[in-house]
C-alpha cells in the first residue's frame, strides 16, 4: 500500500469523511485577490486577517520545509430541514448547534499527526515533521482543500464538495514529507446564481467574494462590540450564523447527511431569545453554553444579538 494509501486509509479511521493531498504553493492570483479584499474593507473589524497574510500567504512560515499540505473534511449535516422563524426565538447556523467543531477536530487531528509520523517512519521517511490547522492557524484552508480535490469554492465562497454539499468542516495538516498529488476539483456553480439573489443582505458582491460587513454571520459572530444601527435590521431573525447562502445551493439539495456522534444537536434550530436575555452573568452564560461555538459571540456578544433580533420582531 502507498504512502498515500495509508494516509488516506488513517484519514478514514480517525473519523474524517474526505482526504485530500496539494502541493504548498499558492497562485499569484490567490494572493492579490486576498491583498484587494482586505484594501476594500471587507473583512470589517477581523484585524487578524490583515495582521496575518504574510503567513497566510507563504505556508513555509509554519512550517519551515513544507512539502504537502492535505486537507481533509468532515460532514455536519445531520438534517435537511430549514428551520422556520418562530416567534420569540432566533435562528442559530446548523455547525453551531452541536458541540464546538474544534474540540472535535483538536482530538481527531492530534490523533491523526501521531499516526502518520508512524507510517512515515515505517515507509523510511525520518524525522518528517506534520502541524495542523482546524481554522486555528493563518492558513487558506478552503483553497487547498480545492487544491487537493476536496470541492470546488462556489459563488458563495463556501467549499462545495460532490458527495457532502458545503456543509462540511475543514482542517488543514503542513507536513515535511512528500506525498503525491490529487487534482482540484474542476466542477463549478454553472449559470446558477441562487445564493447571490437570495442572500438578503448582499454580501456577496462578486464571484466568491463576501464583504463581511455586509454579512449575517460576520455580524452575530465576529463583530465584535455594539451593533451599529444599519446592523440590526441586517441579521433579521438570526441569533448566530446564518445558512442561507448553502440552504438555497442546488449542491446540497442531494447531499449526504452524516451520523457523526460528536455532531448531536446540543441547541435548537430557534433557540427562544429569552434563554439568552435573561442572563445575568458571565458565569451562568458559560454553565448555559460553555462548549459549543455560541462561546465565540461571547456572553455580551450572544445578548446584544438577542436584543437585536427581539427588536426586528
Amino acid at each position: 500500500m502507498t504512502l498515500k494509501c495509508q494516509l488516506t486509509e488513517l484519514a478514514r479511521k480517525s473519523g474524517f469523511d474526505l482526504i485530500g493531498f496539494c502541493s504548498p504553493e499558492i497562485n499569484d492570483d490567490v494572493k492579490e485577490a486576498y491583498d484587494i479584499w482586505l484594501s476594500n474593507g471587507f473583512a470589517g473589524n477581523m484585524n487578524f486577517m490583515s495582521e496575518t497574510k504574510e503567513i497566510r500567504k507563504s505556508p513555509e512560515k509554519l512550517l519551515p520545509g513544507v512539502k504537502t499540505i492535505i486537507s481533509v473534511a468532515i460532514s455536519y449535516l445531520r438534517d435537511k430541514e430549514i428551520p422556520e422563524h418562530k416567534k420569540g426565538c432566533g435562528i442559530v447556523a446548523r455547525y453551531a448547534r452541536s458541540r464546538d467543531y474544534h474540540r472535535i477536530f483538536n482530538r481527531k487531528m492530534k490523533d491523526f499527526c501521531s499516526e502518520s509520523e508512524k507510517i512515515f517512519r515505517n515507509n523510511g521517511i525520518e524525522g518528517a515533521k506534520i502541524v495542523f490547522s482546524c481554522d486555528t492557524k493563518p492558513v487558506f484552508e478552503k483553497y487547498f482543500a480545492w487544491k487537493s480535490g476536496l470541492g470546488f469554492i462556489g459563488r458563495n465562497s463556501c467549499l462545495i464538495t460532490k458527495k457532502y454539499g458545503s456543509f462540511v468542516l475543514l482542517g488543514t495538516f503542513l507536513t515535511t514529507a512528500f506525498i503525491e498529488r490529487d487534482e482540484p476539483d474542476k466542477r463549478g456553480c454553472g449559470s446558477c446564481r441562487k445564493c447571490v439573489d437570495l442572500c438578503p443582505t448582499k454580501a456577496i458582491v462578486a464571484d466568491r467574494v463576501i464583504d463581511s460587513t455586509k454579512c449575517i454571520s460576520y455580524w452575530t459572530i465576529e463583530h465584535d462590540g455594539d451593533f451599529p444601527e444599519r446592523a440590526k435590521p441586517l441579521i433579521g431573525s438570526h441569533l448566530f450564523g446564518c445558512d442561507i447562502c448553502q440552504d438555497v445551493c442546488p449542491w446540497n439539495k442531494n447531499a449526504m447527511t452524516a451520523s457523526h456522534d460528536e455532531f448531536r444537536q446540543r441547541i435548537p434550530a430557534n433557540l427562544e431569545l429569552n434563554v439568552v436575555l435573561k442572563i445575568t452573568t458571565k458565569e451562568e452564560f458559560l454553565g448555559k453554553f460553555a462548549g459549543t461555538p455560541l462561546m465565540r459571540a461571547g456572553f455580551e456578544g450572544m445578548k446584544r444579538n438577542a436584543e437585536a433580533v427581539m427588536g426586528n420582531q
